[in-house]
């Protein structure tokens, strides 16, 4: 299995990771689609080939065990309970997986299964497995009706994991001692963005921008969200939006300077900035290379610094000829914030 991102929708993403089959990750601060409950409960659904595990009646703040199982596989990873005791987690099912898909979350001794069936053979619906005959498992609550709940089948034991044939990818979740690789050692990291959910939220406003260029921060925007930590979006202005970085063309002539992003930080952490675009120089330049320049200051206001490698796109000066961020950009982008809710510069 894989965990995705989930934005509204989920969508699919890939990255690297060094974990089993299944994959899990928790939110923080989200509540859960699933009632506070006196018990623990954990409660299935499915949305195309993600399975969504929402918890509940857990220890408030505190840290739960989720472990998911299928015939030929399993993972395990802590998630934070939020405020209620509930924890959002997803799922996402191997291709062609047919089968049941078994989640079982522990707190102490604290437990709760649940398990669903996916794929093209349905199984019938049976109660969730008791925690214990003095602590029985609450039903699970129903979930809003636009999002029903598969039928639950009988959960199985976790089983030890077996080697996929294949490295499976994750959201973003970094593989152990992932750092960040070919930085600039003339160039420094500000403080980066504070993560509070499964991926950073970054809009760029480009009301008043031509519409050569608002096309082009929008094609940058499905750029940069293809990374599974970055959710990358445009909107017409930054007024009420947080996490929202203006774009600007400007007539001023900075020198040789195309475009700048400069930052703005709180608390040891980026909480906007802006991008200006000076005419004098960009607008002399190829299509192309306008959209890469847009795209590298937006690589910049998502955290990146910039690249040893002459043909990158994040290099300082000059022009690579892309306007494509590598593996290694996506890869860097892994480093800061799939290690951590937060990040400030290290």
């Amino acid at each position: 299995m894989r965990v995705l991102s989930m934005r509204g929708l989920l969508r699919k993403s890939k990255c690297r990771v060094a974990l089993g089959i299944v994959i899990a990750m928790g939110v923080i601060g989200m509540a859960p689609a699933v009632a506070v409950s006196a018990q623990p409960v954990v409660q299935l659904r499915l949305n195309g080939d993600v399975v969504i595990a929402t918890g509940g009646g857990f220890p408030l703040s505190s840290s739960v065990t989720v472990v998911g199982v299928i015939p030929n596989g399993s993972g395990q990873a802590n998630t934070p309970t939020n405020a209620s005791g509930g924890f959002l987690i997803g799922f996402s099912v191997p291709a062609g997986f047919a089968g049941t898909v078994n989640v079982t979350a522990t707190a102490g001794t604290l437990t709760a299964s649940q398990a669903i069936a996916v794929g093209a053979a349905p199984v019938a619906a049976t109660a969730p497995a008791p925690v214990a005959a003095e602590s029985p498992v609450a039903a699970p609550a129903p979930v809003a009706a636009e999002s029903p709940v598969a039928a639950p089948t009988p959960a199985q034991a976790p089983a030890q994991a077996q080697a996929p044939a294949a490295v499976p990818h994750a959201a973003c979740v970094a593989p152990p001692n992932l750092k960040q690789q070919d930085l600039d050692p003339k160039d420094s990291a500000d403080p980066y963005w504070k993560r509070t959910g499964l991926e950073v939220q970054v809009a760029f406003a480009t009301g008043g921008l031509p519409a050569q260029y608002a096309a082009d921060v929008a094609s940058a925007a499905k750029t940069w969200a293809r990374s599974v930590c970055i959710a990358a979006t445009t909107v017409p202005s930054c007024s009420g939006v947080t996490n929202c970085v203006p774009v600007a063309t400007s007539n001023v002539k900075n020198g040789s300077v195309d475009g700048e992003f400069v930052g703005q930080f709180s608390g040891g952490y980026k909480v906007g900035g802006h991008i200006d675009l000076f005419l004098p120089v960009l607008s002399k330049e190829p299509a192309q290379d306008q959209l890469a320049v847009i795209t590298h200051e937006m690589g910049h206001a998502i955290g990146l610094q910039h690249r040893k490698s002459q043909t990158d796109l994040m290099l300082a000066v000059g022009s690579a000829g892309t306007a494509i961020p590598d593996k290694i950009d996506y890869d860097n982008l892994l480093a800061i914030y799939g290690t951590r809710r937060g990040s400030t510069a290290v």
